[in-house]
């Protein structure tokens, strides 16, 4: 994958979740040397990020659906 679309990747991981960098390696669990060498593109990001941003996706979005269910 080419490095500006890596850099993408991890600018648009962290707009959806409006989090820093430095929160997003805090929120799955890896180094922020890690996302930063991801972001640069001197490492290949590997398949467990996204894993990581999918199951991040499913708790977001079942986090909205109880606070709609019970909200009313």
């Amino acid at each position: 994958m080419k490095k500006e679309e890596q850099n993408k990747i991890i600018k648009d991981i962290c707009k959806e979740f409006e989090c820093t960098q430095i929160e997003l390696a805090e929120k799955i669990g890896v180094s922020t040397s890690a996302i930063r060498k991801w972001s640069e593109g001197s490492r290949e990001i590997p398949n467990h990020f996204y894993k990581s941003i999918y199951f991040m996706r499913e708790i977001k979005k079942l986090n909205q659906e109880l606070k709609e269910k019970y909200s009313k």
